[in-house]
Formats: C-alpha cells, structure tokens, sequence
C-alpha cells in the first residue's frame, strides 16, 4: 500500500516504520516455533533483500531504518511467542492454541 492511499490515517510521521514493525512482527510470531533461529534469519534476510532491491528500483530506495524496524519487529514476534508458549500451561484455553 503506497503512503499516498493511507494519507491522514496517522498524524505521527512514521508510518512507514509502524508498518515495518507491525507485519514483521506478526509473521515472526506466527511462524517462530521450535525452529525460531531459522526463522528469525529468514525474516531478517527477506527485510535486506527487499530494500536491497528497492535500492535498484527508480522511484524507491533502501532504508536503513526500514531494516531496523523490521530487526525490532521480527524481535517483538518471537519475544511474544515465547511469552505466549509460557504462560499457555497456565491459561490452556487461550485462543489460537
């Protein structure tokens, strides 16, 4: 989604770093599991390669931020899941396990 179709649903200004979190975020946590080391290379590979190839695009570019958000986002994912897989014996009826 291009910033100019989400114009004036945020007044912060970073937006873009917001998204970059938010759906790193959700992927890390709903695809870490027994193997969260593979998947937390694979996310932070698949962050640097899309704004490796933004940097080849005319009207983009590559961001270092963009890559910082996306590392703090695929940490909050997996932070969450292993909080989530340690309380679950407690609350066993918690939606989604």
């Amino acid at each position: 989604m291009s910033p100019k179709y989400i114009e004036g649903l945020f007044v912060t200004g970073y937006e873009d770093t917001l998204f970059h979190i938010f759906f790193f975020s959700l992927l890390a946590y709903l695809l870490s599991g027994r193997k969260w080391l593979f998947v937390v290379a694979g996310l932070f590979l698949l962050g640097v390669s899309i704004e490796l190839f933004q940097a080849l695009l005319p009207n983009r570019g590559a961001s270092l931020s963009d890559i910082l958000a996306d590392s703090f986002g695929i940490f909050l994912g997996v932070s969450l899941k292993f909080l989530m897989l340690k309380i679950r014996p407690q609350f066993p009826r918690l939606a989604g396990f």
